[in-house]
């Protein structure tokens, strides 16, 4: 598995981020490789699918897009801090977190949102101001 090849170039757990966008196969990728490591791979889900908060996003993007963005961007910082913190206490090389999106992938996603009209330029500001903190 590719995972024994990152054991010899680190010294220390790493963080792994899968991007791409939605339905690209990142949870599926992210969940098989837990599943085939479980003692070494922990996978920080992305959210929003199961509760139905990518559906409502889905059913008229320019009306929820500026509130999609803000949130998802919330619970993507949350899931990297988890991540982050989890490696810090972990000793072990050979332990993996992946995470399902990047801060990047989903600001991105929130630039993309603003240049098609979905986002107001008020609402930006606010997202690029939540982004710098």
């Amino acid at each position: 598995m590719a995972l024994e090849k990152f054991e010899d170039a680190c010294d220390r757990a790493l963080l792994v981020v899968i991007d791409g966008p939605i339905s690209a196969g990142k949870t599926t990728l992210g969940t098989t490789l837990m599943e085939r490591s479980p003692d070494r791979v922990h996978f920080y889900r992305e959210t929003g699918h199961e509760d139905g908060i990518v559906d409502i996003f889905l059913e008229d993007p320019e009306e929820h897009a500026a509130a999609f963005q803000m949130l998802m961007h919330g619970l993507c910082y949350s899931r990297h801090e988890v991540a982050i913190a989890k490696i810090e206490r972990v000793k072990s090389k050979k332990y993996v977190c992946v995470i399902d999106r990047s801060l990047l992938g989903n600001m991105v996603i929130g630039i993309t949102n603003y240049r098609l009209g979905r986002i107001s330029k008020g609402a930006y500001a606010m997202y690029k101001r939540q982004n710098e903190q």
